[in-house]
């Protein structure tokens, strides 16, 4: 049986396709499992880091990362199989 397709933001479904195809499906699924009490945190690391390693697309991500649901939204993503 077909899981249902997630809707969701236009930047966590382009950042769950990367993951895809990077072959760091399975490993990021564990991460995002393991880390997610820490998504605050998270949240904080990625805002600190900007500096380091360019402004880009860190400050979306940290923004969307910090909503309630995020990290979950992005683990059904990766997960899921890509459109064909």
């Amino acid at each position: 049986m077909a899981t249902p397709r997630v809707q969701s933001n236009p930047t966590l479904t382009s950042l769950a396709a990367s993951i895809r195809r990077s072959s760091w499906r399975v490993p990021s699924l564990f991460f995002l499992a393991a880390t997610r009490p820490l998504a605050p945190l998270g949240r904080q690391l990625l805002l600190f880091s900007q500096p380091l390693l360019g402004v880009g697309c860190l400050s979306a991500y940290a923004r969307l990362l910090s909503e309630p649901g995020a990290w979950e939204e992005l683990a059904a993503l990766v997960d899921q199989e890509p459109a064909p």
